[in-house]
């Protein structure tokens, strides 16, 4: 896999061995020690070792922390208690990857209860479960402004801080999940200017016709998308092994953000074409909301993780409806739908819009909740007015 971050330009493009100020400055970069050069990384670097079933062996319900296989990343392992004898999955065949930073997953088990039961039980039989969460802190830039804001487009702007996370507080939604593997990183970048160095997305605001979240000083277009993106890109080594191990092939590969709340059943995957990508039903403006939640076949999933080592500004060009969606509110889902757009992978949105980051939803997602069929079936405002029928195990939603 290659590493973001390589290119000197705006557009990612790779820089040429014959300008000497460029040649020097890569010599120079190749001799500093790797605690050095993690700094010059646009995300997480290519482990220097694979996991290993003796690995996940030692990390049979407990947290281990491993020796570092990439600078400036602290890894630490956490598997199910007693995994299966042999490989057990549904068909479809799913694997669910819970990326991010935990967030909601902290605030009690109503969030894990609502993955399990409305997603994870809803989409397959006997999917399998992993998850590569972030627990270290994340500050936000030094305010500026009158207003105290650090406005969104300036670099390094961080839009939720997180403080660090003990590995013990995740335990009961790990173990509540059926989490078969779960990778743990704690990051030595703990603020966005650090993470963002060497991240491709820097790019000449006026050369793509971008108008909203650059930076009025520089006139560039920069974000995190890279970061959050590599996230469920990382997530896809365990998907591999497990694979690897098995001797098999998963059929389907979503990816569930820790903070989103799943208030509905979930559509099946049987019911979807498996040719196309699946997003969370966007908004008109930016495609908003798009990266809530996606199921992606297998055949795609290392392309779409991918976007966080290899996209480049000229992605945003790759067809006409990025600039007349995006041009006034270019988010990460923009990028996302560019990359997917210059891959030539079909996305579609899902049939179905029940799930939403839980800092949105107030009181339809509650903490914590008690588990019944009944319950299942939603407990949100609009449950009475707008319910979801259930014909002998055949379950739909209102879209």
């Amino acid at each position: 896999m290659a590493v973001a971050g390589t290119s000197t330009d705006t557009c990612g493009e790779p820089a040429t061995e014959g300008n000497s100020l460029l040649s020097i400055n890569a010599r120079m970069a190749r001799a500093r020690s790797p605690s050095e050069r993690y700094m010059q990384r646009a995300t997480p670097g290519t482990p220097n070792r694979k996991l290993t079933l003796k690995d996940w062996a030692s990390a049979a319900d407990k947290f281990v922390k491993i020796p570092e296989r990439r600078p400036g990343v602290e890894e630490t392992l956490f598997a199910k208690p007693a995994p299966a004898a042999r490989h057990q999955c549904g068909t479809p065949c799913v694997a669910h990857c819970i990326a991010g930073q935990p967030r909601d997953l902290m605030i009690g088990l109503g969030p894990a209860k609502a993955m399990k039961h409305r997603l994870f039980e809803r989409f397959s039989q006997k999917p399998v479960v992993f998850a590569l969460l972030v627990l270290g802190e994340l500050a936000a830039n030094a305010p500026v402004g009158d207003d105290g804001a650090v406005p969104e487009g300036q670099k390094g702007y961080v839009r939720t801080p997180q403080t660090a996370i003990m590995n013990q507080d995740l335990r009961d939604s790990l173990l509540y999940l059926d989490v078969h593997r779960a990778l743990l990183l704690r990051e030595k970048c703990t603020t966005g200017t650090c993470l963002q160095k060497g991240l491709r997305l820097k790019c000449n605001a006026s050369e793509l016709g971008i108008t909203s979240f650059v930076d009025e000083q520089s006139g560039e277009y920069s974000n995190m998308c890279e970061v959050q993106v590599s996230r469920f890109r990382d997530s896809l080594e365990m998907v591999r092994d497990y694979e690897a191990e098995n001797n098999m092939k998963f059929d389907w590969v979503t990816r569930a953000r820790p903070d989103v709340y799943f208030t509905r059943p979930a559509p099946q995957a049987l019911s979807l074409d498996s040719e196309k990508a699946y997003f969370t039903p966007w908004g008109q403006c930016g495609y908003g909301g798009m990266d809530w939640f996606y199921a992606i076949p297998r055949q795609h999933a290392d392309t779409v993780g991918n976007f966080a080592s290899h996209v480049s500004c000229s992605d945003y060009k790759s067809d006409p409806a990025i600039a007349e969606t995006c041009n006034a509110c270019a988010g990460c889902e923009c990028w996302m739908a560019a990359w997917l757009h210059a891959q030539k992978v079909s996305f579609t949105r899902l049939p179905w819009a029940w799930a939403a980051p839980a800092k949105f939803c107030g009181a339809d997602c509650p903490p914590d909740w008690k588990v019944t069929p009944d319950s299942i079936m939603g407990l949100d405002s609009r449950v009475a007015n707008e319910p979801c029928t259930n014909n002998k195990g055949n379950i739909t939603c209102p879209a």
